[in-house]
């Protein structure tokens, strides 16, 4: 049908450009494709009624979207919409956390969607990683660290630390921990002037 065609094409233009920013349109393709699937994500969590509250609160943008989860009694924020959109991205699992990590659209399960990690490491915990770059508001990248296998080590925990450049700003920090059974538990770091970290114990193969 018409529909699955241009839904499509928006996962296409999606997955092109993942790390797209969400509220800096451009009137470019993967414009389309980034805030296509992320109301996608927000109808199937919220239900279809938060674009009716949307629209009747005549606000715009990230504003109108909050008045909008209020206006339904809901205690979460876009902020956390979008850290957890970030992480169904990379999971797209309707078993995990009560289908929190999902596209409930039958169309976009994860053989149709889902991003790789921007960047992987191995050799951790012995390993030191330290990245800097820019990233615009409201756009996700995605890091996997994964520890060295059959290497002895006293260390045995992964720190993550984030550093930003401003103290402004709000969101949060999603990471998942994948243990070798396969289980999946999905954090977050708090940030404090644009300053977390956290740690991961047992971090070894």
């Amino acid at each position: 049908s018409y529909f699955n065609s241009l839904l499509k094409e928006r996962v296409e233009t999606f997955l092109a450009s993942p790390s797209d920013s969400l509220t800096e349109w451009k009137n470019k393709t993967a414009d389309y494709g980034t805030t296509n699937l992320f109301f996608q994500y927000l109808v199937g969590r919220s239900g279809k009624e938060i674009l009716t509250k949307m629209i009747l609160n005549n606000q715009i943008g990230i504003i109108s979207i909050n008045q909008a989860l209020k206006d339904l009694g809901r205690s979460e924020t876009f902020s956390d919409i979008f850290a957890d959109w970030a992480a169904t991205n990379y999971l797209n699992d309707c078993q995990i956390a009560l289908k929190k990590y999902c596209y409930l659209n039958g169309n976009l399960t994860y053989e149709r969607l889902h991003i790789e990690p921007t960047a992987a490491y191995s050799g951790f915990p012995n390993l030191i990683v330290s990245r800097s770059g820019t990233v615009k508001d409201w756009s996700a990248v995605w890091y996997e660290f994964k520890p060295q296998t059959g290497v002895k080590t006293d260390r045995e925990a992964l720190k993550l630390e984030f550093i930003g450049s401003s103290i402004s700003g709000d969101f949060r920090l999603s990471y998942l921990v994948i243990d070798n059974n396969n289980q999946i538990k999905v954090n977050s770091i708090s940030l404090n002037n644009q300053k977390g970290v956290a740690y991961i114990p047992n971090f070894i193969s």
